[in-house]
């Protein structure tokens, strides 16, 4: 799973820790400098204990991104602002299609190129 966030929720990094963790799945996430420091804030003994797997990466992007999403082998489920700045998470779009999921790819390669690698414990 991949995937790019500049939105917090205090339920993340517990679904992350579940998803490496528990269940061995490969992580690689892209967090906005303050989605990061707010992740630390709440969050710091998990992301310590998730940044010393090696099925989990986490990156920085210093730009103010209004655009989150998540790709996977499967499905790519992306989220977007309003106009008014607003992130509603009941209004993903989700595409299943071959198209969709390469497309979903290239952005995650786009978003990744702008992003350092977060190593600190």
């Amino acid at each position: 799973m991949k995937g790019l966030s500049p939105i917090f929720h205090p339920e993340y990094p517990e679904i992350i820790e579940k998803l490496v963790i528990r269940k061995g799945i490969d992580v690689e996430l892209i967090l906005t400098d303050n989605v990061l420091d707010k992740t630390f804030e709440v969050a710091e003994e998990v992301l310590k204990k998730l940044l010393r797997k090696p099925k989990f990466t986490l990156l920085v992007i210093n730009e103010d991104v209004k655009i989150a999403f998540t790709i996977t082998e499967a499905v790519f489920n992306l989220g977007l602002f309003t106009n008014g700045g607003i992130y509603d998470y009941n209004r993903d779009l989700i595409s299943y299609d071959k198209k969709g999921l390469s497309w979903g790819r290239t952005l995650y390669k786009y978003y990744r190129q702008l992003s350092k690698k977060v190593d600190r414990i």
